[in-house]
């Protein structure tokens, strides 16, 4: 099929199921944005707390003999330690509330795209922990060459949406080989998205200057992205009716 027919098949199947995608994309990334936003600040709070303290920590203890180290300010280092425990909870929270909130939401888009049913979500759960880890062990262990780890990331993403697409019609260890084509299928459809977004984002926040255009903008490029889901579960082999 050539790919000008993946578009004119594309196009066909977002119009009629336009509003029911629509909406559960809006959901997933209104309900991820606000999670992340309320979390990240949280943290960011948190953090404020440590640098305030720092200071008043360092001053008692160089105002303070090796002896007497221990009898440091007492409040000062139980306000520090809480505000780090609370920094290391929050950062619990926000990588397994992030990966349920992501499953669930985004599940249901995918799911929808591919017209498959409800324990597609498990499988779907399931592949997107797995390169969850990935992602996680990349930031863990970085290459000190940033630009090979944004290529690793990339690649990882973009094997990640052609296992959800392949999961459709294939058992969770069959979907998680997609094969090189559909990876690379893959990379093409998630570089025009994360193109569109930026594209959106700079032209709204910087060239209008407007947090109001900017917002528009990035429902637009939301509404591309979506389009686009639906040409990757096509043009990899995946459509209702195809």
């Amino acid at each position: 099929m050539s790919f000008f027919s993946v578009i004119k098949n594309s196009w066909k199947f977002f119009k009629k199921n336009w509003y029911k995608l629509t909406l559960y994309q809006l959901v997933s990334a209104l309900g991820l944005s606000l999670f992340l936003w309320y979390i990240t600040s949280a943290v960011r709070e948190k953090m404020d707390i440590v640098t305030e303290l720092n200071p008043q920590l360092q001053e008692a203890l160089s105002a303070l003999g090796t002896q007497e180290v221990l009898d440091v300010d007492t409040e000062v280092l139980n306000s520090l330690n809480d505000a780090t425990s609370q920094i290391i909870l929050l950062t619990i929270v926000l990588i397994i509330g992030g990966f349920v909130i992501y499953s669930i939401l985004e599940g249901l888009v995918w799911k929808n795209v591919l017209g498959v049913g409800k324990k597609y979500l498990l499988g779907f759960s399931g592949v997107t922990a797995l390169f969850t880890v990935f992602l996680l062990l990349l930031l863990y262990f970085p290459s000190k060459n940033y630009v090979v780890s944004g290529v690793l990331a990339f690649v990882l993403i973009s094997w990640m949406h052609a296992s959800y697409v392949k999961l459709s019609k294939e058992r969770l260890l069959e979907a998680l080989v997609p094969g090189f084509k559909n990876v690379l299928k893959s990379g093409v459809i998630l570089f025009l998205g994360l193109g569109f977004i930026a594209l959106a984002l700079t032209i709204g926040g910087i060239v209008l200057g407007s947090y109001t255009w900017a917002a528009v903008l990035a429902v637009v490029a939301i509404e591309i992205c979506l389009f686009l889901k639906v040409v990757l579960s096509h043009w990899i082999g995946r459509l209702p009716g195809s």
